[in-house]
């Protein structure tokens, strides 16, 4: 579906195509490190005004939790801490893994592995 949106992509573009194809309850989850960050991203203020964000734990003591606070203030109340297993994988990773033609065995299910690398290596450095 983002191959289909204008680049670069960015997640606010992807939050309202899925809000207004799919449903408006959404949550966009992010690897913690994402929020050391996060104000550097596109618009990050709308895209956190347009869905939760769910932060997926990769660090033992959220290191990077206080400097969110401070970056978004009261929007910090609408981040969502997962309290799920901390893996250390990250999109980046898979996307360069894919670009360069390394296996991704483990990092994307088996199924989807040749759609993952397809994508990423026709969307190269001006994709995700």
């Amino acid at each position: 579906m983002e191959s289909k949106l204008p680049t670069p992509s960015y997640a606010l573009r992807t939050v309202k195509w899925f809000k207004e194809n799919v449903g408006k309850d959404l949550y966009f989850i992010v690897g913690e490190d994402a929020l050391s960050y996060i104000e550097t991203w596109h618009r990050y203020e709308d895209l956190i005004g347009e869905t939760r964000i769910a932060v997926y734990p990769r660090y033992c003591g959220k290191p990077f939790e206080e400097h969110a606070r401070k970056v978004l203030g009261k929007a910090y109340e609408r981040i969502l801490w997962l309290n799920l297993p901390i893996i250390q994988l990250s999109a980046t990773q898979v996307r360069e893994r894919a670009r360069r033609g390394l296996p991704l065995t483990g990092m994307v299910p088996h199924l989807i592995e040749r759609e993952v690398r397809r994508f990423f290596k026709e969307a190269g450095s001006g994709g995700l």
